[in-house]
């Protein structure tokens, strides 16, 4: 949504075990998931001042949570979508020796 700060962070190893499994779709059910970060699925209806604002405070409140949770040593796993459009990323243990 334009005038929005970026809300994109991180690496991907692209030669890692990790991002191989990605590739070979693993289920989020095969992952070690211990947190998740919702991000609610933004309605483009209605005006359009409330609807950047309601993005920037998702965004703020996310940012929030990565920058609490990622110093513990998680790492992002994978992402899902509910049948509604809502996400959120799974967070868990990598262990890049395991996989």
């Amino acid at each position: 949504m334009g005038g929005l700060p970026t809300d994109r962070g991180g690496e991907w190893w692209m030669k890692s075990k990790r991002v191989e499994a990605v590739l070979r779709m693993l289920r989020a059910a095969d992952l070690n998931v211990v947190a998740r970060i919702e991000v609610p699925h933004r309605s483009t209806s209605g005006r359009r001042r409330e609807t950047r604002s309601s993005a920037l405070a998702i965004q703020q409140k996310n940012r929030d949570r990565f920058h609490r949770r990622l110093p513990e040593g998680l790492s992002v796993l994978g992402y899902e979508r509910d049948e509604h459009g809502n996400g959120r990323f799974l967070l868990g243990d990598w262990d890049e020796a395991r996989r």
